[in-house]
């Protein structure tokens, strides 16, 4: 790993840029009556990315497992009834200040409650990955976290996950594998191995390997950027959202 060589996103064919679609593209695409396969991935896309605060909000509200599953798809059910997203101002707010609005106010009506125990075909996505809300269920020394903190703190531990998987599957290559191993170093995920110890065991100078783990940190920024704008409607709300979205990750789960 020598300090010139070329990392995967710094290549001439390599964008580096913002992306220009936003999450209400798949919006759109879910309200627009156009190509159903189209509509059925983008509300897949929707749901796989954004069930887990969704079902942690509703578990915080005491509802159990079973319920909180069943709760989750006929909120994302409820969201496309009578296309209540075409509803949505994409001037206004941020994307998961609307999916929390939306979802208070799903679990304050009355209405939606009773229509929540006659199970139809609602089926809007498999929710088979694993539940463990001991993650998602703790309580800080400060006292109870709100559902909608539960809410917000879940959402940015999904956006960090998604940030890393992005970052390791552009170094996905055999060749690439000494840069992955850097990866917990460059999020401050590892920060008890010496660059020393990590030298060695890529077969790299300390050097080498400080100005690997600088250049992956910088990519680590930039593709939180581009997640976090991802679900804003301009540049301006990026900053201000990426500051709320950390700030729900401080208040930690007590160490087992």
């Amino acid at each position: 790993m020598e300090t010139n060589e070329r990392f995967p996103w710094e290549g001439s064919t390599s964008s580096g840029a913002d992306f220009t679609a936003t999450v209400w593209t798949d919006l759109e695409a879910v309200v627009s009556g156009g190509d159903p396969v189209r509509q059925r991935e983008a509300l897949e896309r929707l749901c796989r990315t954004y069930w887990k605060p969704v079902y942690a909000f509703i578990r915080r509200r005491g509802n159990p497992p079973d319920e909180a599953r069943d709760l989750t798809q006929d909120f994302f059910h409820h969201l496309l009834r009578k296309e209540r997203l075409k509803l949505v101002d994409q001037r206004r707010g941020r994307f998961r200040s609307f999916i929390l609005r939306a979802l208070q106010n799903f679990m304050a009506s009355d209405w939606d409650r009773r229509s929540a125990q006659k199970r139809d075909v609602r089926l809007v996505v498999s929710l088979d990955a694993p539940i463990g809300d001991g993650d998602w269920l703790w309580e800080p020394a400060s006292g109870s976290p709100s559902p909608a903190h539960i809410f917000d703190r879940l959402w940015a531990l999904d956006l960090l996950g998604r940030v890393r998987m992005r970052l390791e599957n552009e170094l996905a290559s055999p060749d690439q594998q000494s840069l992955r191993r850097l990866v917990p170093a460059a999020i401050q995920e590892d920060r008890d191995t010496p660059y020393a110890t990590l030298a060695v065991e890529i077969g790299k100078s300390v050097d080498a390997v400080k100005k690997a783990v600088e250049r992956l940190r910088k990519r680590w920024t930039q593709i939180l950027r581009e997640e976090v704008a991802f679900t804003v409607q301009t540049e301006d709300e990026v900053d201000p959202e990426l500051r709320e979205i950390l700030a729900a990750l401080r208040d930690e789960p007590p160490q087992s």
